[in-house]
């Protein structure tokens, strides 16, 4: 059984289940399975070519401590489509704060904003169009920290 997008999204609203951006979880994809009975492949290409199109979107970042070089940044990457602006309307962290980095014109990520405890001050922040990332700050000794942001996109 073969389907399109097109095909998909309309089965899916037909069957009146909302899908956003925050709804990656596996009880959504098992759902989506259910109602529609697809290929949980199929569902996730689904969930994800809706998503893009939410006003809405949840970013996680984590850094894990290592010896040397050995540390980890995991995550944290997100875009904002061009013509439209992001503004974080919920940020958390369980680090020292985080930091949000910003493409240049060559790919790498350049430091925009750090923000310290309370992470809820980057609440407000507006993000123009471009490729970003966001990373948690560790605390002297801890092993691991993750930062979670809301960006509602206009």
């Amino acid at each position: 059984m073969t389907f399109t997008v097109k095909k998909l999204q309309r089965r899916l609203e037909m069957s009146k289940i909302e899908v956003t951006q925050s709804h990656y979880s596996d009880r959504i994809l098992n759902r989506l399975k259910r109602a529609l009975g697809l290929s949980a492949i199929t569902a996730l290409v689904l969930v994800s070519s809706t998503a893009v199109a939410s006003d809405t979107m949840r970013v996680t970042g984590q850094q894990v401590r290592g010896i040397g070089s050995r540390g980890q940044l995991n995550g944290g990457k997100f875009e904002i489509p061009h013509g439209k602006t992001g503004t974080i309307s919920q940020a958390s962290s369980t680090g020292n704060g985080f930091w949000i980095s910003k493409t240049d014109s060559q790919g790498v990520y350049q430091l925009l904003e750090q923000f310290r405890p309370p992470s809820s001050q980057a609440e407000g922040l507006t993000l123009s169009s471009g490729k970003y990332r966001a990373l948690p700050n560790l605390q002297r000794n801890q092993r691991s920290a993750r930062v979670e942001l809301t960006i509602e996109l206009k």
